[in-house]
Formats: C-alpha cells, structure tokens, sequence
C-alpha cells in the first residue's frame, strides 16, 4: 500500500506530471495499474481461503 500511495500521490500532482518524461509517467501508472491488479488478486484469494 505505501508504494502504491507514494505512486498515486505523484501521478495526481500536476507539477510533477508536467515536469516529468512522458515515458517516465507511462511507466509509473504501468507500475500503479500493476499494484492495483496484484491487490485485487490478493483480495480474491484472501475471500477464497476465509471460506475454507
């Protein structure tokens, strides 16, 4: 959660995001999308063995 946060704050600061490379942005909400996917997968799997 913390480097996801740290991402998210980053991607949502417009002087950051305009100051950077757009390929350096493409790459931090790759890294984001990347997170969010791994905790929804995380969630799922944590559902399935709590009905164990």
């Amino acid at each position: 959660a913390g480097e996801s946060a740290r991402l998210a704050g980053k991607l949502s600061t417009d002087a950051c995001v305009a100051r950077a490379p757009e390929a350096v942005i493409a790459k931090e909400r790759e890294k984001l999308e990347g997170y969010a996917e791994a905790k929804a997968k995380l969630i799922e799997q944590q559902a399935v063995i709590s009905a164990l």
